[in-house]
């Protein structure tokens, strides 16, 4: 994309925010991990979240996962990149009714496991720390000695926006 696209805006605002509140009122708590802190603190529409600087710098989302699982509280982190544009109550509530004691839970679009957009639980922070060490930065990798929890979605959409030529049909569905 050539910019970071935790600053997307649609009309003038930035989507990550926008979509971070709708997300909070299905869950306690959100915090954004990113490499650099700075440009976050100085812009208004970030500054109801925690934000929290990647421990793993430039080890990919593994790494921010780990952050994030060595800083949260609660049992659970749910990840999600920031540049998933249609997100729905609908999508989400499936997953967080799902998970009941698994370690991880993720949807499986036809045969692509959606690493970006699961529960993990913060038991897993051992192994995927271990594994961030020895340089395997695959959040999957692992998946075999995890208790995972995969629900078979082929009728949802979950993509990201990689190219400047997808924003035009960027469109955000609130959740609820």
């Amino acid at each position: 994309m050539g910019f970071n696209k935790a600053f997307l805006k649609r009309d003038n605002q930035y989507v990550l925010p926008q979509t971070a509140a709708a997300v909070r009122r299905l869950l306690p708590q959100v915090v954004f991990v990113t490499n650099q802190k700075q440009p976050f603190l100085a812009q208004p529409a970030f500054q109801d979240y925690s934000i929290f600087e990647d421990q793993w710098r430039d080890r990919g989302p593994l790494g921010g996962l780990v952050t994030a699982l060595e800083q949260v509280t609660t049992p659970y982190v749910f990840l999600m990149a920031c540049d998933i544009p249609h997100i729905s109550n609908t999508l989400m509530q499936p997953l967080l009714t799902a998970v009941t004691n698994q370690q991880v839970g993720l949807y499986q679009q036809h045969d692509r496991l959606e690493t970006l957009f699961a529960l993990y639980h913060r038991s897993c922070l051992p192994l995927f720390k271990a594994q961030l060490q020895q340089g395997i930065g695959q959040i999957r990798y692992h998946f075999k000695a995890l208790d995972v929890k995969v629900i078979q979605s082929n009728n949802i959409e979950l993509r990201n926006i990689n190219t400047p030529a997808e924003l035009p049909g960027w469109r955000i569905k609130k959740i609820g």
